[in-house]
C-alpha cells in the first residue's frame, strides 16, 4: 500500500504536500508513511481512490494483480498466455485501451510487457492510439506508448511464424496504424534522463548494464529496459501458434 501510494504519487506529479494536502494530513505524516512508518486512514484510503480514480484492485497481491493482467491479456488476444481460472475477471482491464495503459504504468513483468503486441494487433480496428497516449500523457508516461508501438512496428518487420488468416489483415493496418502514430508522436527532446522501465532496474551498478545492453529504440525513447524487438516478436508467433 505504501509503496502503491508513492508511486502514484510520483506518477501524477504532486509533491508530498499537495497530496498531503489532498488527503487532510500533514506533510510531516505522509513522509512518515512514505517511509513505511504508518499508514493512511481507512478515510483517507477511501479519498485517495476516488482522488485518483483507481480501483481497490490496484492494491491487491501482486501475484493475484500479475495473473488478473495475464488472464486479460490472453483474452485481448495474446493467446501465448494461459488463463489462470482461479482469478476473477478485472472490470478495469475489460478493453484492449485499459489493459495497455495499466501494463505500460506498472511493467512489473517483461512477459505480459511483450504480450502487449499481439494484443495490440488483434484490437487495431477499435484501437485509438491517440486517446491511448492521451490517457498515458496525463500521468507522465507518454513516451511509453511511442516506445511500444516502435518496438511492435519493429517486430512485425522481422522474420516470424506465418500468421494466420484471422490475423494477416489485422498485421497490415497495425503496420499503417502505427506508422501514421509515429508521424505525429515522436520521442522525447531528452531522452537520456532514462525511464526506469524494468522494475528490477535498482542500482548504478544494473542502470549501467541496461543503458549498454538496451535496444536504439530504447535509447531514443529514454527507457532503461532489457526488452528488444525480438521479444515482440516472439510474443506475436506465440499468439499466432496457440490459438
Amino acid at each position: 500500500m505504501v509503496r502503491k501510494l508513492r508511486e502514484v504519487r510520483l506518477a501524477r506529479g504532486w509533491t508530498q504536500a499537495e497530496l498531503a494536502a489532498k488527503l487532510g494530513l500533514s506533510q510531516a505524516r505522509l513522509s512518515v508513511i512514505e517511509g513505511g512508518g504508518g499508514t493512511i486512514s481507512a478515510e483517507q484510503f477511501v479519498a485517495f481512490l476516488a482522488l485518483t480514480n483507481l480501483s481497490i484492485e490496484e492494491f491487491l497481491p501482486v501475484a493475484n494483480t500479475d495473473a488478473a493482467f495475464q488472464n486479460a491479456l490472453a483474452r485481448l488476444g495474446a493467446h501465448g498466455l494461459r488463463e489462470d481460472p482461479g482469478t476473477l475477471p478485472s472490470s478495469r482491464l475489460a478493453t484492449a485501451r485499459d489493459a495497455i495503459r495499466e501494463v505500460l504504468v506498472s511493467p512489473d513483468s517483461p512477459r505480459l510487457v511483450a504480450a502487449l503486441a499481439p494484443v495490440l494487433v488483434w484490437n487495431v480496428d477499435g484501437l485509438n492510439l491517440h486517446a491511448l497516449h492521451h490517457d498515458l500523457a496525463a500521468l507522465g508516461l507518454g513516451h511509453r506508448l511511442g516506445w511500444l508501438a516502435q518496438n511492435i512496428r519493429a517486430a512485425l518487420d522481422l522474420p516470424g511464424a506465418r500468421a494466420p488468416r484471422p490475423w494477416t489483415l489485422r498485421e497490415r493496418i497495425t503496420q499503417v496504424e502505427l506508422d501514421r502514430f509515429l508521424g505525429v508522436v515522436g520521442p522525447p527532446a531528452s531522452p537520456d534522463i532514462g525511464d526506469r522501465f524494468d522494475t528490477h532496474i535498482a542500482s548504478a551498478r544494473t542502470v549501467k548494464d541496461v543503458q549498454v545492453a538496451r535496444s536504439e529504440i530504447s535509447r531514443r525513447w529514454g527507457v532503461l529496459t532489457v526488452l528488444q524487438p525480438a521479444d515482440f516478436r516472439e510474443a506475436l508467433d506465440a499468439a499466432y501458434t496457440s490459438g
